[in-house]
């Protein structure tokens, strides 16, 4: 299987190509422009839609009229699934690969949103806590 990921500037690329190693293949860092033969693109991403969607639209015109034509089979991860969408409008409205219909919308300030990045974790009345306390 011939996997390809594409590098950006934005993407968490080597714990991609980790994880695609630990599950028994290889794969090539896609820097350039090029026409590509391949069964898989994996898209990581980490950023804004509006930085990536310039990038790529911009710097990676062939590989978007390959993903566009359907010429094999893609992977977005976080980012990189959100600017699979025809638009997004953070920082402004920028255009996505346009893979499947829809935006990708910043959630309102109301919306609780997950936690992201390390916290300060409390253990209480768990085993680690009563390990910590032995060792």
């Amino acid at each position: 299987m011939k996997i390809y990921i594409l590098n950006y500037g934005l993407g968490n690329i080597r714990s991609i190509q980790n994880a695609v190693l630990k599950c028994g293949y290889k794969s090539e860092l896609l820097s350039k422009d090029k026409r590509i033969d391949c069964d898989l693109l994996i898209i990581p991403g980490v950023g804004s839609f509006s930085e990536a969607s310039k990038i790529i639209n911009n710097k990676f015109k062939i590989i978007c009229k390959l993903i566009k034509e359907n010429k094999f089979f893609l992977l977005g991860i976080c980012l990189g699934m959100q600017i699979m969408a025809e638009k997004g409008n953070e920082n402004g409205s920028y255009l996505g690969l346009g893979i499947f219909k829809g935006k990708v919308e910043k959630l309102p300030k109301v919306i609780q949103k997950p936690i992201i990045g390390w916290k300060k974790t409390i253990l209480k009345n768990s085993k680690l806590s009563y390990l910590k306390k032995y060792n």
